[in-house]
């Protein structure tokens, strides 16, 4: 069983690793606008692939292999 006493020596004999982080800079105007033209885009696509899948679940006789 631990005691205060243990503890603190513990934490004093433990070495901690600081990992610095460089400092956060902004975001220029051109990332800004490449991002949200990859959103828009993405968001574009998503609606193109629940399109598809919609067109695929109407037309059954397609998955089922009819020939």
């Amino acid at each position: 069983m631990a005691t205060t006493q243990n503890l603190s020596e513990v934490l004093t004999q433990s070495k901690l690793t600081v990992v610095p982080f460089p400092a956060p800079k902004g975001i220029t105007q051109l990332e800004l606008q490449l991002l949200l033209s990859l959103r828009g885009r993405l968001h574009q696509l998503a609606e193109q692939a629940a399109s598809a899948e919609q067109s695929i679940h109407r037309a059954p006789g397609l998955l089922q292999g009819g020939h």
